[in-house]
Protein backbone atom coordinates (compact mmCIF):
# COMPACT_ATOMS: atom_id res chain seq x y z
CA UNK A 1 0.00 0.00 0.00
CA UNK A 2 1.24 3.70 -0.92
CA UNK A 3 1.71 6.00 1.43
CA UNK A 4 2.47 8.93 -1.17
CA UNK A 5 -0.45 11.84 -1.25
CA UNK A 6 0.36 13.65 -4.65
CA UNK A 7 1.05 17.17 -4.68
CA UNK A 8 1.66 18.27 -8.60
CA UNK A 9 2.22 15.50 -11.29
CA UNK A 10 2.80 15.32 -15.27
CA UNK A 11 3.26 12.65 -17.39
CA UNK A 12 4.03 12.85 -21.76
CA UNK A 13 2.89 9.75 -23.14
CA UNK A 14 4.77 11.00 -26.32
CA UNK A 15 8.42 12.10 -24.80
CA UNK A 16 7.75 9.50 -21.46
CA UNK A 17 9.26 12.68 -19.45
CA UNK A 18 7.09 13.73 -16.04
CA UNK A 19 7.08 14.14 -12.77
CA UNK A 20 5.49 13.35 -9.06
CA UNK A 21 6.16 15.72 -6.54
CA UNK A 22 4.49 14.23 -3.27
CA UNK A 23 4.80 14.01 0.91
CA UNK A 24 3.73 10.96 2.81
CA UNK A 25 0.45 11.13 4.06
CA UNK A 26 1.21 10.42 7.34
CA UNK A 27 4.13 13.28 8.07
CA UNK A 28 0.89 15.78 8.62
CA UNK A 29 2.72 18.63 6.77
CA UNK A 30 6.16 18.47 8.81
CA UNK A 31 8.04 15.77 6.75
CA UNK A 32 10.19 16.44 3.21
CA UNK A 33 8.81 16.66 -0.14
CA UNK A 34 9.55 14.09 -3.26
CA UNK A 35 10.14 15.10 -6.46
CA UNK A 36 10.83 11.91 -8.85
CA UNK A 37 11.97 12.85 -12.56
CA UNK A 38 11.65 10.57 -15.47
CA UNK A 39 13.34 11.36 -18.71
CA UNK A 40 16.17 13.16 -17.11
CA UNK A 41 19.87 12.89 -16.68
CA UNK A 42 21.86 13.47 -13.63
CA UNK A 43 25.15 13.25 -12.15
CA UNK A 44 25.62 12.45 -8.50
CA UNK A 45 28.72 12.89 -6.13
CA UNK A 46 28.75 11.83 -2.85
CA UNK A 47 30.97 15.46 -1.63
CA UNK A 48 30.32 18.55 -3.69
CA UNK A 49 31.79 21.81 -3.22
CA UNK A 50 30.66 21.83 0.81
CA UNK A 51 31.53 18.44 1.54
CA UNK A 52 28.03 17.58 1.29
CA UNK A 53 26.53 15.37 -1.24
CA UNK A 54 25.61 16.91 -4.47
CA UNK A 55 23.33 15.61 -7.07
CA UNK A 56 22.79 17.77 -10.83
CA UNK A 57 20.13 17.10 -12.79
CA UNK A 58 19.35 18.03 -16.62
CA UNK A 59 15.76 18.86 -17.15
CA UNK A 60 14.11 19.30 -20.54
CA UNK A 61 12.54 22.85 -21.47
CA UNK A 62 9.32 21.09 -21.75
CA UNK A 63 9.54 19.25 -18.03
CA UNK A 64 10.89 22.35 -16.84
CA UNK A 65 7.96 24.38 -18.04
CA UNK A 66 5.47 22.07 -16.99
CA UNK A 67 6.70 21.70 -13.23
CA UNK A 68 6.61 26.08 -13.50
CA UNK A 69 10.14 26.76 -13.48
CA UNK A 70 10.18 28.29 -16.38
CA UNK A 71 7.25 30.42 -18.17
CA UNK A 72 5.31 29.09 -20.87
CA UNK A 73 6.13 29.81 -24.20
CA UNK A 74 4.21 32.85 -26.17
CA UNK A 75 2.91 32.07 -29.28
Amino acid sequence: MSTKSTMKIHWDDLSHEGFHLYEECFDNGAGPVYLELNGCDFTATSKGDCGLPNIEIAIPRSLATAMGLLPKPQP
